[in-house]
């Protein structure tokens, strides 16, 4: 599997970093936070490949592209339906895009042909994508967060973990995974902040990753105020005892 990183920022947009959102071989597109879809035009081109998205929550910072998604996909002229995966709620918010009484100015149909399927996901549930298999877990957050692992067809795996305080949910589901994608939103040092919020430190994240016995760990939901410090965060991780990086918009990772 190739991922491409189309936002590795975390909370708002900032100079350098989408809010998160990764491209796992050009067909499966992990959350849609804000500035991710002018990234996947600059990064990777064609919206033609992607047939299915996975919300992990529905917090702004991973989802509000996604009405910026549906717009590039019918400017590419898409006829085939687009299957959508997410937490309990996300049906409401995508049926507001999509109500009758909105159609004719948020998705006007002689622009938007192609049909959107939801399904809301149970945490626990796992489903088949075509050649992929993915399984959820749920994370801790203030919403509910659904953590995915998914297996490619070589039997690569990756898994996100959304937002979240630290889980062990999340490290039982990243077991044994290729490739951990776990927010760092804070440094070591800051856990109080952490977890009022349901986030991570690098620290955590680090941990995580060990105690999953992962091969690779990629730090994201980077937080603008943290913006220069990724060294800082590579090393709290990889004091864990793990091998580490933060992620970067328009990373490519072959797992």
């Amino acid at each position: 599997m190739k991922l491409l990183v189309l936002g590795s920022g975390g909370t708002a947009p900032s100079k350098y970093r989408a809010c998160s959102s990764f491209l796992l071989d050009g067909a499966i597109l992990v959350d849609v936070g804000p500035g991710s879809v002018l990234n996947l035009r600059r990064f990777y081109g064609s919206t033609e490949e992607i047939d299915r998205v996975l919300i992990t929550h529905l917090h702004g910072d991973h989802l509000f592209d996604f009405p910026s998604l549906i717009w590039a996909m019918a400017s590419d002229g898409r006829k085939k339906p687009l299957e959508v995966y997410g937490p309990r709620g996300l049906s409401r918010v995508a049926g507001y895009l999509f109500a009758a009484e909105n159609r004719p100015t948020l998705m006007p149909s002689n622009f938007v042909n192609f049909e959107v399927k939801v399904r809301e996901v149970i945490p626990g549930e796992s489903f088949d994508l075509a050649a992929y298999s993915v399984r959820t877990a749920a994370g801790v957050h203030p919403v509910e967060d659904l953590a995915y692992r998914v297996k490619g067809p070589g039997d690569e795996t990756v898994t996100f973990s959304g937002d979240t305080s630290p889980a062990p949910s999340i490290t039982s589901l990243a077991t044994g995974s290729d490739l951990l994608v776990h927010e760092a939103t804070f440094l070591v040092g800051e856990e109080s902040m952490a977890r009022s919020t349901g986030h991570s430190t690098a620290g955590e994240a680090g941990k995580a990753a060990k105690e999953a016995g992962v091969g690779f760990l990629v730090l994201s939901h980077v937080a603008p105020r943290l913006s220069g410090q990724e060294q800082k965060l590579e090393e709290q991780a990889e004091a864990a005892g793990v091998a580490a990086m933060v992620a970067s918009d328009g990373l490519l990772i072959k797992v």
